[in-house]
């Protein structure tokens, strides 16, 4: 998450005052009411619908389709609260690395980041509980897994080896063509019946 993280919110490695202060600066505003789970975090639209949480998934589990998420797909679909909290802490961890403005390693670790994680589970269980009637969190967390699973080429697949599908439309029109035809035939019979007439008398 390291390379992700730093690229997508703009740290940069420079030794100028300017940039050491910009990824300080950046680092304290995206932690602050963890603005950094947010699509849009100088907006603060969009909580838990960062493009980092899906670059993060499709990362970890979903390369390719032997990779985890895909394998062990029961455990994936959709994804899991606990998953989100441990990327959430994981991306907070990347961003702590930038505090100084200076990049430095920070250990992601059960010792260091265990609080950090009970917090953004429990964030998300309330985010959870509070939009229940809208089930909006379970609806992110199913459209993480699907965008996923399509990352890793799954369902272009399993749609390449069960050939194409037939509409009901198509089945309609061919209903309606085949009407068409019949009422052409029978004009045309119609037609040809009086010409004969015609021709008796």
């Amino acid at each position: 998450m390291q390379s992700l993280t730093g690229s997508f919110f703009g740290f940069r490695v420079n030794d100028s005052r300017e940039v050491i202060r910009h990824n300080r600066d950046r680092a304290e505003s995206l932690k602050e009411g963890s603005l950094f789970a947010y699509k849009d975090w100088e907006s603060k639209q969009g909580i838990y619908k960062t493009d980092l949480l899906q670059m993060g998934v499709n990362h970890m589990w979903f390369a390719n389709r032997n990779n985890e998420g895909i394998v062990y797909h029961q455990y994936f679909n959709p994804l899991p609260v606990e998953t989100m909290a441990l990327l959430l802490a994981s991306i907070e961890c990347c961003i702590d690395e930038w505090a100084t403005g200076i990049k430095e390693d920070v250990k992601f670790s059960a010792a260091n980041y265990a609080s950090v994680y009970n917090t953004h589970l429990d964030s998300l269980q309330r985010f959870e509980e509070h939009m229940a009637p809208y089930k909006l969190l379970e609806k992110i967390r199913v459209n993480l897994h699907d965008a996923a699973r399509f990352h890793a080429g799954v369902d272009f697949l399993l749609a390449s080896s069960t050939g194409s599908h037939v509409t009901e439309e198509a089945f309609n029109d061919a209903l309606l063509e085949y009407e068409q035809e019949m009422q052409d035939e029978e004009e045309e019979q119609d037609k040809r019946d009086g010409t004969e007439a015609q021709g008796d008398m």
